[in-house]
C-alpha cells in the first residue's frame, strides 16, 4: 500500500511499516537500524512511545518517517477501527492490490462491482453479500482464470474480506461567509452497531 499510494521503494515502505507496528507494540521497540524510543526521546521535543493501539489516524504524524505529506496521501486508505476483514464492495483498487490481488484481477473485481454502467456508486452497482461467492460472481461478468479465482479465494481464506462494515467515516468542510474565507475541517468516525461516534477531530 505504502509503495503504490505514497511511492516509495520497497525498503522505505517496509521501514515505515515497521516503525507503525512499532509505536503500537508493548514491550517491543527495537526496529531494525534504531532503537525507536531512544529515536523519539531525542527528538527537539521528545514524546513518549505508545504501547497500545491506535486510537486516531492521524496519530501516524507521529510516526519516525512520516511527513504531513505522505499522511495526507495515505489517509483516504487506513482506518483505526473494524475487525481487520477489508469490505470488498467498497475497497479501492490500491487497498485490493495491497491484499495480494494483481492489478489486473483488482479491476475485475471492481469492473463487476461498478455494474453495467461502469460507474462506481449508482444505482446498478452489483453488491458482495458472501465472501466466498465473490469469484464466481466476479467470474459471471467478466473472465477469470484459474489463477485468478484462486487469488480472490486465498485472501478470503485467511479471513481478509468482508462484505459488510459497521464503521463509517466521514469529511466535511465548511467556508465561512464573508471575506475572511475561514474554513473548518470536520472528520468523524460513526459505530453503525451501537450508533455512537467513536471519534471526532475538528481543525
Amino acid at each position: 500500500l505504502m509503495m503504490n499510494v505514497l511511492g516509495v521503494s520497497d525498503n522505505d515502505a517496509k521501514q515505515l511499516a515497521d516503525n507503525i507496528i512499532d509505536w503500537r507494540d508493548i514491550g517491543r521497540h527495537e526496529v531494525t537500524g534504531f532503537f525507536s524510543d531512544d529515536y523519539y526521546k531525542n527528538l527537539e521535543f521528545p514524546y513518549e512511545m505508545k504501547d497500545a493501539p491506535y486510537e486516531r489516524p492521524d496519530e501516524l504524524l507521529l510516526i519516525k518517517g512520516m511527513s504531513a505529506a505522505m499522511y495526507e496521501k495515505i489517509a483516504p486508505y487506513i482506518t483505526v477501527a473494524g475487525d481487520g476483514r477489508v469490505n470488498v464492495n467498497t475497497a479501492s483498487f490500491n487497498i485490493l492490490v495491497a491484499l495480494g490481488l494483481d492489478a489486473a484481477v483488482a479491476e475485475k473485481v471492481l469492473q463487476a462491482r461498478r455494474g453495467p454502467d461502469g460507474i462506481e456508486a449508482t444505482k446498478d452497482d452489483h453488491i458482495f453479500y458472501k465472501t466466498f461467492d465473490i469469484a464466481s460472481e466476479v467470474g459471471a461478468v467478466v473472465k477469470l482464470d484459474e489463477k485468478e479465482s484462486r487469488q480472490i479465494d486465498a485472501l478470503n481464506k485467511m479471513g481478509l474480506l468482508g462484505a459488510d462494515s459497521f464503521e463509517y467515516s466521514f469529511r466535511s468542510q465548511v467556508r465561512a461567509s464573508g471575506s475572511s474565507g475561514e474554513t473548518k475541517t470536520i472528520f468523524c468516525m460513526i459505530n453503525a452497531l451501537n450508533n455512537k461516534i467513536d471519534y471526532w477531530y475538528e481543525k
